[in-house]
């Protein structure tokens, strides 16, 4: 038995009974609802307002697809075998790869980036929610943990070029669901055309990905698709500057807790896997980040900035840092510029 889950980009997406009760309907995966795909870029792009849970159902489908076709079209008998013997886990581990995401998704990431330069304790910590999404399997779907470490944390294996590669079915789904709900045409291309295209083949013992040469312009017009919607959307100077806004408040409210050992900020970032607190993360969403902002006592500009779409980031927060730490204007405004211009950009 299964279930159709109607979706804008993909029209039905069936998933079988057993997946739905084992992670779909799981408190776990349905924070995911409450967690956006695109941070603040809804401040530019009003409808983009969707959730890493459609998402994580997309990946799921594109995985579903690519795995039927690559069965049947990949030539080497040692990947397809691999192929069809791990199938099950390749489509639990779509709908899971965004599981460990914060709220706000990468800007949170940002926001403990900007927080290390003050913070020696969290310097070093990239992607901080793919090592949070590995303590989230290891803890609640213990199964597929092995495999979802090797999604990360390895390369050139049947995971990490199928859910973690240039080309894959993550960005497949994102690129079509965030072109879609930008408005923009930016994004779009022909899925069931690149999967028919990809391959995988080995190449000095190792997994890699492959397209047939019939595809190089299907290729490059996801390659520019890819290119535009970074350009356009993602990186976007208003977007960037509102993603560099919340993650400045997110940054000073890690700061004005670290010492609150029993505050809710400093048990999600300062935790160890076997400190692991699930009702704490099940706590982690979007809403609960923008009350925590509104009740906290964070800069006022940057409150501002968040709820009435204030733009001060370089103007007036700067002479607010002034104050409260006694430096000139043009001295805040530098440690401000090197403290999120640097961010983005990387």
């Amino acid at each position: 038995m299964s279930k159709r889950i109607r979706d804008v980009i993909h029209e039905y997406i069936e998933v079988p009974d057993t997946i739905i009760n084992n992670i779909v309907d799981s408190p776990t995966f349905q924070r995911l609802r409450f967690v956006i795909q695109n941070g603040m870029a809804f401040e530019v792009y009003p409808n983009m307002r969707h959730t890493r849970f459609e998402h994580s159902l997309g990946t799921y489908n594109v995985m579903k697809k690519a795995i039927s076709i690559l069965a049947e079209k990949v030539e080497d008998k040692d990947i397809k075998d691999l192929i069809i013997n791990n199938s099950e886990g390749l489509q639990a581990l779509a709908l899971l790869h965004d599981i460990g995401h914060y709220p706000f998704s990468h800007t949170f990431e940002m926001g403990i980036k900007i927080a290390s330069v003050d913070m020696k304790e969290l310097q070093g910590l990239s992607k901080y929610h793919e090592k949070v999404g590995l303590f989230v399997v290891r803890s609640l779907f213990p199964k597929y943990a092995d495999d979802f470490d090797k999604i990360y944390n390895s390369k050139d294996n049947l995971y990490s070029e199928l859910l973690n590669n240039n080309i894959d079915v993550d960005r497949m789904d994102y690129l079509l669901r965030d072109s879609y709900y930008s408005g923009t045409p930016y994004g779009n291309f022909s899925l069931e055309r690149m999967l028919s295209i990809m391959t995988l083949v080995k190449d000095t013992g190792k997994i890699k990905s492959a397209f047939l040469e019939k595809g190089i312009s299907d290729l490059e017009h996801f390659l520019l698709a890819r290119y535009y919607m970074y350009d356009q959307i993602y990186h976007h100077r208003v977007v960037e500057g509102f993603n560099a806004i919340m993650a400045t408040a997110i940054s000073q409210l890690i700061i004005s807790t670290s010492s609150q050992q029993n505050s809710s900020v400093s048990k999600i970032i300062f935790f160890q896997e076997s400190e692991f607190n699930l009702d704490i993360f099940l706590n982690l969403t979007d809403y609960w980040l923008l009350s925590t902002i509104k009740s906290s006592n964070i800069n006022e500009c940057l409150k501002e900035a968040i709820f009435n779409r204030r733009k001060y980031i370089f103007n007036e927060i700067p002479l607010r840092y002034a104050e409260e730490r006694g430096m000139d204007k043009i001295d805040v405004t530098r440690l401000l510029e090197s403290k999120l211009y640097n961010v983005i950009k990387q």
